[in-house]
């Protein structure tokens, strides 16, 4: 492993100057102390289906649909639309 870094390190000057900024950065990132990480590092905490959660908060504005029922007819325009885009017409 040692042998490959000292190979890529030797190479880095023959790579494109882009690529040589991204080494650079990534170098530089690795380098930084975590608290200087963007993210924050948290604990794992496993999910436990035992445990209690708090119950979803509704919405404060209810939603109300206001749209018609749709009608047998609409429901087998869209039913027969979507099997026309799901199994194409194959024209020989």
């Amino acid at each position: 492993m040692a042998e490959t870094l000292e190979q890529a390190e030797a190479n880095l000057h023959k790579m494109p100057y882009r690529y040589r900024q991204m080494v650079k950065a990534a170098r530089e990132a690795a380098e930084a102390e975590p608290s200087d990480s963007i993210m924050p590092h948290k604990p794992f905490k496993p999910f436990i289906e035992d445990e209690e959660r708090s119950p979803a908060k509704a919405p404060s504005i209810p939603l109300v649909d206001t749209l018609p029922d749709p009608t047998a007819r609409d429901i087998a325009y869209h039913s027969i639309k979507a099997d026309r885009e799901f199994w194409p017409m194959v024209e020989a």
